[in-house]
């Protein structure tokens, strides 16, 4: 889901027209020669990866707290296997 949100996100910012979506304000880079759109959807999409980064280390840390997050180091040298 990330890597096709991130893919469609962006290429909207380049493709998008008023002849499929009469109701956005702002068409793609490659309709209109702007960027307005492209910028908006590059920074949602930085806000989006930003938070999804923090609240994944809050999870981790909370998760954590309860049950080990690794295994032993004894573990480990046998193989995970």
């Amino acid at each position: 889901h990330g890597i096709g949100g991130v893919v469609g996100s962006l290429l909207t910012g380049f493709f998008a027209t008023q002849e499929v979506n009469p109701i956005i304000a702002d068409e793609g880079v490659v309709i209109s020669g702007e960027f307005d759109l492209l910028i908006a959807n590059t920074l949602s999409v930085l806000a989006v990866a930003g938070f999804s980064l923090v609240m994944t280390f809050v999870i981790i840390k909370i998760v954590g707290l309860f049950t080990p997050i690794r295994v032993a180091a004894e573990e480990e040298t046998r193989g995970l296997d």
